[in-house]
């Protein structure tokens, strides 16, 4: 079995659209897991949200667009302590 696996971070800089770009080319819409979460001053998490976006069903919620080169987020958070990290994962099942 082989495997595609990229992860990343962004920092939200203010409320709109987000454009990530992979670092890789995956040869098909990967799955994606969003997590995105807030600080506070103290560095403690005070908001956790998780998401998970496959093929089938990847227009929902904050992601506007996804596709095998990056996806796109709509930030709704006027807060500027907003972060999303990400994982990208492309299984391929090999017949034996």
């Amino acid at each position: 079995m082989g495997q595609k696996i990229e992860t990343g971070n962004h920092i939200k800089v203010e409320v709109g659209v987000s454009v990530i770009n992979f670092n890789m080319k995956f040869n098909k819409i990967p799955t994606l897991v969003i997590s995105s979460y807030m600080e506070n001053e103290q560095g403690i998490i005070s908001e956790m949200k998780t998401q998970i976006y496959s093929t089938s069903k990847y227009l929902k919620e904050n992601l506007i667009y996804m596709n095998q080169y990056g996806f796109t987020i709509e930030n709704r958070n006027p807060e500027y302590n907003y972060y999303v990290n990400w994982i990208a994962l492309e299984v391929k099942i090999q017949n034996i």
